[in-house]
């Protein structure tokens, strides 16, 4: 799904890859995916970077806003709400990631596409082809690998 102001998430189609899973592992498999997916995206932004292939993501923090908080690199954190709004929906052919407080959907889109804020990407959005980085889509071969 594309990034949008009402609707924050990203759905990977895993029908394809999950050919060699028995039907009744898919849905298991697909579901340890997008908790590795939200575990990657959590890892990345905590050091201030963009778990999205070539994704922006702006590290430091206005000398207001790093007083305010304290911190010194932008993590996405000051609340935790986004992140633990975040949620993951898994079926037997797909997963999504999506954030579902209305208040946290307009943080995260804003940090998505830099509208009111800086970009500080954690969301591939579909629209534009985006993906995620490498080293997250290798971590979901590896689960598939090890389900079959």
């Amino acid at each position: 799904m594309p990034i949008k102001k009402n609707k924050i998430s990203y759905t990977l189609d895993l029908s394809e890859q999950l050919t060699k899973i028995k039907p009744s592992k898919r849905k298991a498999v697909s579901e340890l995916i997008g908790l590795t997916i939200v575990d990657s995206i959590e890892e990345y932004t905590a050091k201030g970077v963009s778990p999205v292939s070539k994704g922006s993501y702006k590290k430091s923090l206005s000398k207001e806003y790093a007083k305010k908080t304290g911190k010194k690199t932008a993590n996405l954190y000051e609340s935790g709400d986004m992140f633990g709004d975040m949620r993951v929906d898994s079926f037997k052919d797909k997963v999504t990631i999506k954030i579902t407080n209305k208040k946290e959907k307009l943080v995260s889109y804003n940090h998505n596409v830099g509208d009111t804020l800086p970009v500080r990407k954690f969301l591939p959005n579909d629209e534009h082809n985006e993906v995620f980085k490498r080293s997250i889509t290798k971590k979901i071969k590896d689960i598939i690998k090890d389900a079959e």
